[in-house]
């Protein structure tokens, strides 16, 4: 191995020792030149093949022994020199001084031909360069074509732009090809032979990389010092706030050429195409306990501690503990709130990613997972696992013992058997002492006491008890209806109405009113239906103490007192107290008249002006005065018979 030299770095430290009179100051024996070409020739005095100086971890050499104590720093992660303004540490001392002059503004490299200051003095020399047009020494050479350069980092960008294609240097393991010779060279060390010189000095964990290395410091020092400039997050990395950015943009670079679908991350491209390809990552990580394997360690890590119970990443607001940290940050944004995720279609926003995705579909409508025997497809996996196990396994798991129902979970048996048979009611309200199956029905309940409305609608501001009310409430502001009928496609804004909705389809009617067996779709309609047998009227007019038996029977009433019509006709502006007066009218407009009598075919816009007439034919008179017990055939006749008692009295 060829002894080799700390670079531009530590040339800006041969530098920093320059004497006020121009002098350049040997680091060994602390002789000065005049000339740093001097200086140079005479620290070769100092290196033989005796006395080059070998890190004892890498086993790289180096001229002088006390490049050797800072190349250590490298695997120890040691940076001892921290700026007094912005904190930021540096392996070497001159990096330090160099990095104080971005604050400072000072410049002490002076061109002697025109006088332009810089704050390195290796911009300076390539300066100087246009003045004399002297040649640069070329030291660092390209392996592929031979042709050098004056320092490493333009060796590095020609062989990115010139040999990225040619990988003519293979890896003598698995056969992977590189540009370069010495990327075989590192690849071979860091993947085949295990080795990661790179120590954290921290927690000791290693890297094969430095530049992994560094990331991972930021985790200690807590250093982010990437801010987006939209909304002042930071971040650890330039690529994750890159990523970022495209949450603000829309942009949406990555594109699947199967489905034109878009992505901001090709990650989150590759991950997609595998359910086109139904390929899998092939894992090379292997679960010692139960031999599951992963793709990366990281993910291998986080799932050994689902065996040992290990939960290290603790939240510092309520100390829940999780397995992983990004749990853990999706979990800290229910404390402060964040959604950082924003549908570009609709502007809802969202606390995690895979939560946009998934309601990203209802505007598409990509439906990715399609079911392998009967090629039904669902927006969401645990969707098509239901789908699968309720439709083509042919077995239901539980079993209720105590009637005929059956569930696909236990959870689900469990809570039907609560609720349906054994009564139990473990939760009591405080203030009236009525009883819950569940805690989570008492801190619903207990809500109707305190009146708290603590979910506010950001549109217009109206407030709920309840969240996942104010979640069904939002749904009337971006139209969103997620549940669909599988018979005739209409959709619904809750899960409930689609239910009650398959009832028209299925015909099914599962409330049976007690008193005359007659069946309804809905309890609230057999709730209703009940009160024609009891006599209930819970509803009463605060106007003239009327009671009904429906509420809205008494929103209605009370638009007599008050005078409002709510309902008004497009054509022409005529306003009624109900909504089916309003449709009534409307079919005069249209000239409907679907109520036909059987005796003499005479039409009718609606059922209750059929009725009145059928009496003319029978000579039934149901309507009676309440004053003279006279009776009547129809409303309009007891009315104007009315009238004339009230001139009887009014004379």
């Amino acid at each position: 191995m060829g002894v080799t030299d700390l670079g531009e770095d530590k040339r800006e430290c041969d530098e920093s020792t320059t004497e006020s009179g121009g002098q350049y100051k040997c680091t060994e024996c602390r002789r000065t030149f005049s000339e740093e070409t001097k200086l140079m020739e005479h620290l070769q005095t100092h290196i033989s093949a005796e006395n080059a100086s070998q890190c004892p971890i890498c086993c790289k050499t180096f001229k002088v022994e006390s490049y050797v104590k800072i190349h250590l720093r490298t695997h120890s992660g040691e940076r001892p020199y921290q700026c007094p303004i912005c904190n930021k540490k540096y392996y070497q001392h001159c990096n330090l001084q160099t990095h104080i002059r971005t604050h400072t503004g000072e410049k002490p490299f002076e061109c002697p031909i025109c006088l332009k200051r810089f704050t390195r003095g290796g911009t300076l020399r390539n300066h100087l360069r246009a003045h004399t047009g002297e040649t640069p020494v070329m030291n660092f050479e390209c392996t592929v074509c031979n042709r050098k350069f004056a320092d490493g980092p333009r060796l590095k960008e020609h062989v990115k732009k010139q040999h990225a294609s040619e990988k003519s240097f293979e890896c003598s393991v698995c056969h992977k090809k590189f540009a370069d010779k010495n990327y075989v060279e590192t690849h071979y060390l860091r993947a085949h032979t295990g080795e990661r010189p790179f120590e954290c000095g921290v927690c000791h964990k290693t890297f094969k990389l430095r530049g992994d290395l560094s990331v991972h410091l930021r985790i200690h020092t807590e250093e982010k010092s990437f801010e987006c400039t939209v909304c002042n997050k930071k971040f650890l990395l330039r690529s994750s706030l890159q990523s970022h950015l495209q949450i603000h943009t829309g942009n949406k670079p990555f594109e699947c050429t199967l489905c034109d679908l878009k992505f901001y991350r090709a990650y989150d491209l590759k991950k997609h195409l595998r359910i086109h390809t139904g390929q899998k990552p092939e894992g090379r990580h292997e679960c010692t306990v139960c031999n599951k394997k992963f793709v990366g360690k990281t993910y291998l890590d986080a799932h050994s501690r689902t065996h040992t119970g290990e939960k290290p990443f603790e939240c510092s607001v309520c100390n829940q503990k999780f397995i992983r940290r990004d749990y853990l940050n999706i979990h800290l944004r229910t404390h402060t709130g964040e959604r950082p995720y924003k549908c570009t279609v609709c502007d809802k926003t969202f606390s995690h990613s895979v939560s946009l995705r998934v309601h990203s579909r209802l505007h598409t409508g990509e439906k990715p997972f399609e079911c392998s025997v009967c090629s039904k497809t669902f927006r969401q996996k645990p969707n098509l696992r239901s789908h699968f196990k309720k439709y083509h396994t042919g077995k239901i798991m539980f079993d209720c013992s105590n009637c005929d129902m059956k569930f696909f979970t236990e959870t689900k048996l469990r809570q039907h058997t609560i609720k349906t048979h054994r009564g139990e009611k473990p939760f009591e309200c405080t203030d009236c002492d009525k009883k819950f199956r569940t805690s989570s029905g008492l801190k619903i309940h207990v809500s109707t006491h305190t009146g708290e409305k603590s979910h506010e609608c950001t549109v217009c501001k109206k407030t709920f008890r309840l969240k996942f009310s104010l979640k069904i409430h939002f749904r009337t502001h971006t139209g969103e209806k997620p549940y669909e009928c599988s018979v005739c496609n209409k959709k619904f804004r809750q899960c409930t109405d689609l239910k009650t909705h398959q009832r028209i389809h299925t015909n099914e009617k599962p409330y049976d009113c007690t008193f005359c067996s007659k069946k309804f779709r809905l309890k609230r309609f057999l709730d209703i239906h009940l009160r024609s047998h009891t006599g209930e009227k819970p509803y009463k007019c605060t106007f003239c103490n009327k009671r009904c038996s429906q509420s809205s029977d008494l929103k209605t009433h009370i638009r007599t007192h008050t005078g409002e019509k709510p309902y008004e006709c497009s054509i022409c502006s005529k306003k009624f107290t109900q909504r089916a007066h309003l449709t009534t009218h409307l079919k005069m407009h249209k000239g409907e008249k679907l109520f036909e009598c059987t005796v003499c075919n005479k039409k009718f816009l609606d059922g209750s002006g059929l009725r009145s007439h059928l009496r003319s034919h029978t000579g039934e008179r149901s309507l009676k005065c309440t004053v003279c017990a006279k009776r009547y055939v129809n409303s309009r006749s007891l009315k104007e018979h009315l009238q004339t008692h009230e001139e009887c009295q009014g004379a």
